[in-house]
């Protein structure tokens, strides 16, 4: 007579789960409702940050929904088409009010799951954004906004509003940018580019081979551990273009000099099809 194999304690399937890749755990989810609520379970995560088994995902945003969100608390001021640049592990998130009211910043702070109004723009300032943030970013401690001529600079360590640097918003305000260590890269004219905040001048990242030419508008960029990602479309022929494969590449940085950054692609492959009718909105890299 058979008996039943007696099942392993969850301490020991976690330390198991923690040295498989992430890549296996929608497989073992499958396996059983125990093993699907251990592999999504926050334990599992804290074991492989313990262990030192944390892997670098890139998450890939497309025109679809997710069924996991969470409520947290509601920012102070409603906001039209709102930025979010995280520094020194706060949110910091910019936009009009839609009002005449000066706040035009607010900071969200994890810890005690609370938002804070940062100092107000003067009204002279404000005049300068116009009606809207086209786009922000977070460097060296800094949040760069701009608008739809001009821009201005939120000093988080000094909390205060300064100028922009109108030469940087030339060449990433409409195009897909990311920072990676502090500096801003951008895929603009079938190039990449990076911009010395020494000298004020937008240089080309050097030593490039390997990477297709493929139009600004599809490309996506995110800081992968110190690593530059891109993600980008191309439609598929043999289907009539009614599909489109989705490429991603993760390229190495190199600072050779204060003047030079080179870049080598270490992978690139086709990771997903799609409808031609989706369109990557928004590529995030996060430790997991």
């Amino acid at each position: 007579e058979s008996t039943p194999n007696p099942s392993l304690p969850d301490d020991l399937l976690l330390s198991c789960f923690a040295r498989a890749s992430r890549l296996y755990y929608p497989t073992l989810s499958l396996v059983s409702k125990s093993f699907a609520s251990l592999v999504s379970s926050p334990e599992l995560y804290k074991t492989r940050s313990s262990s030192g088994r944390t892997e670098s995902c890139l998450y890939v945003f497309l025109d679809c929904r997710s069924n996991t969100w969470r409520d947290g608390p509601s920012m102070l001021v409603e906001r039209d088409y709102p930025h979010a640049n995280v520094i020194d592990g706060k949110i910091y998130v910019a936009g009009d009010s839609n009002s005449t009211s000066p706040d035009w910043m607010e900071v969200f702070h994890p810890k005690t799951q609370t938002w804070e109004l940062l100092p107000s723009l003067p009204a002279a300032e404000m005049r300068l954004l116009y009606d809207s943030i086209s786009t922000s970013a977070g460097i060296d401690g800094k949040v760069h906004v701009f608008g739809s001529c001009n821009g201005l600079v939120y000093d988080t360590r000094e909390g205060r509003w300064e100028s922009a640097d109108m030469e940087m918003s030339s060449e990433w305000v409409w195009f897909s940018y990311c920072v990676v260590e502090n500096v801003i890269y951008v895929y603009n004219n079938e190039e990449f580019k990076w911009y010395d905040s020494a000298v004020r001048l937008w240089k080309v990242l050097k030593g490039l081979k390997g990477l297709p030419k493929f139009p600004r508008y599809t490309a996506r960029l995110a800081d992968f551990g110190g690593k530059l990602a891109v993600l980008w479309g191309r439609g598929v022929a043999s289907s009539g273009y009614v599909d489109k494969i989705i490429w991603c590449a993760v390229i190495a940085l190199e600072r050779r000099s204060d003047q030079e950054i080179w870049g080598k692609v270490e992978w690139k492959e086709a990771v997903l099809k799609v409808p031609k009718s989706c369109s990557i909105d928004y590529a995030l890299a996060a430790t997991v």
